[in-house]
């Protein structure tokens, strides 16, 4: 599985703009970056969609998701 997206993402690069991940454990918007101990340039801007992606789950659907890194 982990092969097989590697490879749809690798062939779509030039026009991938970001990748979302649903696992059915828990109501949880999770961010990389969670093992370094700096965060990237972009961090806020990772946040900043992270956050509207949560809010847009909320309203569509009333649940309550959380926004946290890896």
């Amino acid at each position: 599985e982990a092969r097989a997206l590697r490879d749809i993402m690798d062939a779509k690069k030039n026009r991938l703009k970001a990748y979302n991940a649903i696992h059915a454990f828990s109501q949880l918007w999770k961010t990389p970056y969670g093992i370094r101990l700096t965060l990237p340039p972009i961090y806020s801007e990772v946040t900043r969609v992270g956050l509207a992606g949560v809010y847009a789950l909320g309203r569509r659907f009333g649940t309550r998701y959380r926004l946290g890194s890896i």
